[in-house]
């Protein structure tokens, strides 16, 4: 379940190393959340509800797996906010790059998480996970590099 953490966070931080000349921010989360979807989604196995829903629910009833668990959310949002300032140096401030990281992160783990929780199937998590990123790049897309902190 863990096991994966580190391919799956250099499939999500290799993306912000290629960011394109007329790539915001927002825009460039995007981008990493939909490459990662796209070479990730093909490589998880097929689970059923029931499964999916026994797999949560032992993460987030096991101390250790739920400190585990959070400790990874925290690391990798730090991270990705690390490099979300490497692609915009001098012109995002730190404050925007968390701020924009932990809005995109918590609005996609809820929204999956939710529809775990429902019951729902497998293909209707994935589609939880991008009407997450939807919510989130509502407020995203308003920041450019520009701007930076209110």
């Amino acid at each position: 379940m863990l096991a994966d953490t580190e391919h799956i966070f250099d499939l999500l931080l290799g993306t912000l190393a290629e960011r394109r000349p007329q790539e915001g921010p927002g825009e460039l989360l995007a981008r990493m959340v939909q490459e990662y979807a796209t070479r990730r989604r093909p490589a998880v196995p097929r689970k059923e509800p029931e499964e999916l829903s026994a797999a949560t629910r032992l993460v987030l009833t096991t101390p250790a797996l739920q400190a585990k668990g959070l400790y990874l959310m925290m690391d990798l949002q730090r991270r990705i906010a690390g490099e979300l300032m490497k692609a915009f140096p001098g012109r995002l401030d730190p404050i925007t790059a968390a701020a924009m990281t932990g809005a995109l992160i918590g609005a996609i783990q809820q929204a999956s998480l939710a529809s775990v929780e429902l019951g729902r199937s497998q293909d209707e998590l994935w589609e939880a996970a991008r009407h997450g990123l939807g919510i989130a790049l509502h407020g995203l897309l308003s920041v450019r590099p520009d701007t930076g902190a209110p």
